[in-house]
């Protein structure tokens, strides 16, 4: 349950912050939403729950961006995933300087793999120093938003595995 709260929490924020950057001209600055639920679902979900989870997230976030070929963002968002499911035991995110530390690498990572995937899948993709310039300022946006939406995705995980059924008599 508390994946498909991930999902729908995740899917929320990628909803606000497309009309709401939008109207205030500032798109190139989002903070990418996928990239801090794949940390956090590699850190606090199983490898299968948070793996599928990010896919959907990933699949999502293909749809509100038109410019991308359909899948781009499933690849990025696993294997940003993977990643850090593997770096997991070697990083800590209970302190917010780690968090956005480990945050903003993961954005440039993914960022990496983004014009990695348009060079190979994109042939006719013009952008490269347009990302390239772009990808220190959404680090940073990303690295600032990070603690925040841990905060929410923890607070909502743990609402609903409250509610789960109890194992004793007593609750």
């Amino acid at each position: 349950m508390k994946y498909l709260v991930w999902l729908v929490v995740t899917w929320l924020l990628l909803a606000l912050e497309s009309p709401l950057l939008g109207s205030f001209s500032s798109q190139l600055f989002v903070p990418d939403v996928l990239v801090i639920t794949a940390l956090f679902a590699a850190h606090r979900g199983s490898l299968l729950g948070g793996a599928l989870t990010i896919f959907a997230i990933g699949l999502l976030k293909d749809g509100f961006c038109l410019a991308a070929p359909v899948g781009l963002f499933v690849e990025t968002g696993v294997l940003i995933f993977l990643g850090m499911r593997f770096a997991a035991r070697h990083t800590d995110l209970r302190s917010p300087i780690t968090l956005m530390a480990t945050t903003a690498v993961a954005s440039l990572v993914a960022t990496a793999l983004f014009l990695l995937f348009e060079t190979i899948f994109h042939r006719n993709f013009g952008s490269h120093a347009q990302a390239l310039r772009m990808a220190l300022p959404l680090a940073l946006m990303t690295m600032l938003v990070a603690p925040f939406q841990f905060a929410l995705l923890d607070r909502v995980g743990r609402i609903f595995e409250r509610r789960g059924p109890t194992t004793g008599v007593f609750r």
